[in-house]
C-alpha cells in the first residue's frame, strides 16, 4: 500500500520544502543544542522556543512495528509495515517501512529515511527502508 496523499499548510511548509529537496528537517534548539520533532514549537528538553531547522542525517533504529492489512479487493489484501524508530539525533518518528519483510524485522534494525511522493499534487513524505549494517 502506498502512502496516502499529504498536502502542506502554513505549519508544515518548511518541513515539506525540505522533503522536496530530499532533506529530513528537525527542530534544533539554540539554547541546549538538542533536537526535537519537526512539529515541535518548543524544545522537548529545555522548553526553549529558540528552535531552528536543521537537516537530520537520515538514519534511525527500529523501536517497534506493526503490519496493517488493507480491506480485501477481489480476494486480495495488501499489507503495509508501520514502524516507530529513534532517529540518530534522538527524536522518535513513525512512518512506513518500505521493502521490508515483516518477519525479518527486529528491535534495533538499522533504517534510513527516503522520500516518497504522495500522488501527482501531494508532497514528498519520509518513509523508512532497511539499511545495510
Amino acid at each position: 500500500m502506498a502512502v496516502g496523499r499529504v498536502d502542506r499548510d502554513e505549519t508544515t511548509a518548511k518541513f515539506f520544502d525540505g522533503t522536496s529537496r530530499g532533506d529530513f528537517l528537525l527542530r534544533h534548539c539554540a539554547d541546549c543544542a538538542t533536537f526535537s520533532q519537526p512539529q515541535a514549537e518548543q524544545c522537548s528538553h529545555c522548553n526553549s522556543r529558540a528552535l531552528n531547522w536543521e537537516t537530520a542525517r537520515g538514519y534511525a533504529l527500529l523501536v517497534t512495528w506493526t503490519v496493517v492489512h488493507s480491506k480485501p479487493r477481489d480476494g486480495v489484501t495488501e499489507q503495509m509495515v508501520l514502524g516507530v524508530a529513534q532517529l540518530e539525533e534522538g527524536p522518535w518518528w513513525w512512518s512506513q517501512v518500505n521493502g521490508a519483510d515483516p518477519h525479518s524485522l527486529y528491535e534495533g534494525a538499522p533504517l534510513k529515511i527516503e522520500f516518497e511522493k504522495t500522488g501527482d499534487e501531494g508532497e514528498y513524505v519520509p518513509v523508512f527502508r532497511l539499511r545495510e549494517e
